[in-house]
């Protein structure tokens, strides 16, 4: 049984033998890869060159049937033709607002295709134009597996960019070669030579935090994931000191209780996550906050809790105040001043986002949580 649903994924400009050449490169390798599918994003005057090429005059075909491979099929699903901000397909790209959309299909294509597991993708950067390999490899250390590849094919150089070489035959053939000179010159199919690379990469996939729509969001989003990570240090919350201390030399103090209390609340909730391993961005431990909190609800009595341990000669009062529960404003407000608090002490937007309390929004209702690394959190009483 096979193990995974094996698709090459081609960016082709009108060179459609790259899709070939990748298909036998793949197949006649030492440890072969043969594939269920075939995925090519390219442009208009791309897609009517392989039709012409590959599909009418039965190379493809040719290729399946001279080294006996599986059934291999394009139809028109097989093509993702791109398009401009308005939905028009391109027959060419040639301005910087083709570029950016070209980078958005092909990004969101990999995306979408990487959230099925059954799936491995086999990349080829080899067709097309720079910026659209330059695309496809980006998208690929985004959002790639482990067992997703990317390569790129190299071809004996009097093969490669003649219009009458697909893949090297298992039968030699002579084809003619036009030379620089205008000169005409015979070669022989035993003479070309097809080289697979298989290229490493940094997979970044679930290592950094990643929601943006467009590539150059992602990218932004990326870079600001990276920045922070570098510098993410452990937090040391001493309750009786009512100081926070980030690594070994910042410490917040003079913060007010009841807002330690709050921020104490989810830096419990975020110790007592179910899971090993905190991932970027997971909001499993983020909880809502209803409109209505009443008083013996268990989110109030951790607060009278806490602020018993913070504050103990003003705990009754604080119980006489909210006996009643609190209000979801009231709780926002805390939570917007501590974070104001502990912004202006890091002075550092993209290292305030692991130790703030951040909100995050899900079908209409509001997830409050820290996303700091459980494992960098200390309590001290």
């Amino acid at each position: 049984m096979k193990k995974f649903h094996e698709i090459l994924i081609c960016v082709i400009g009108t060179t459609p033998q790259i899709i070939t050449e990748t298909i036998y490169a793949l197949a006649t390798k030492k440890d072969p890869v043969f594939l269920d599918e075939i995925s090519i994003l390219t442009t208009t005057l791309g897609k009517k060159k392989i039709e012409e090429t590959l599909i009418n005059r039965g190379i493809l075909n040719n290729l399946i049937k001279d080294y006996n491979l599986p059934p291999l099929k394009l139809t028109d699903a097989s093509f993702i033709v791109f398009s401009d901000q308005n939905g028009n397909l391109l027959d060419d790209i040639v301005t910087p607002e083709h570029n950016e959309c070209v980078g958005d299909t092909i990004t969101s294509y990999i995306k979408e295709l990487s959230n099925d597991f059954s799936k491995r993708l086999h990349c080829s950067l080899a067709g097309g134009r720079k910026t659209m390999s330059f695309y496809l490899g980006m998208a690929l250390q985004l959002f790639g597996r482990s067992w997703d590849e990317l390569y790129h094919v190299l071809i004996t150089p009097e093969f490669e960019l003649n219009p009458e070489f697909f893949y090297k035959p298992p039968q030699n053939k002579i084809i003619e070669s036009k030379m620089p000179d205008g000169s005409i010159r015979t070669l022989e199919t035993k003479n070309a030579q097809i080289h697979l690379t298989q290229l490493p990469f940094i997979r970044f996939r679930d290592k950094i935090h990643l929601e943006g729509k467009s590539f150059r969001e992602l990218i932004k989003e990326g870079q600001k994931s990276i920045d922070s990570n570098v510098m993410v240090l452990p937090l040391k919350l001493k309750l009786r000191e009512r100081s926070i201390c980030i690594g070994d030399s910042l410490v917040i103090n003079n913060i007010s209780p009841i807002q330690l209390v709050f921020y104490t609340l989810f830096l419990v909730k975020k110790k007592a996550c179910g899971k090993r391993k905190c991932s970027p961005g997971c909001d499993e431990c983020f909880i809502t906050i209803k409109e209505e909190i009443p008083g013996n609800s268990e989110m109030v009595k951790e607060i009278f809790y806490y602020y018993k341990l913070i504050y103990p000669s003003r705990a009754d009062e604080l119980f006489d105040k909210y006996k009643e529960g609190f209000h979801s404003e009231t709780i926002r407000s805390y939570i917007s001043k501590i974070n104001q608090k502990i912004k202006k002490e890091l002075g550092n937007d993209s290292l305030s986002y692991h130790y703030i309390i951040n909100t995050k929004r899900h079908y209409g209702n509001s997830k409050y949580g820290i996303y700091l690394d459980k494992s960098k959190i200390t309590i001290m009483k």
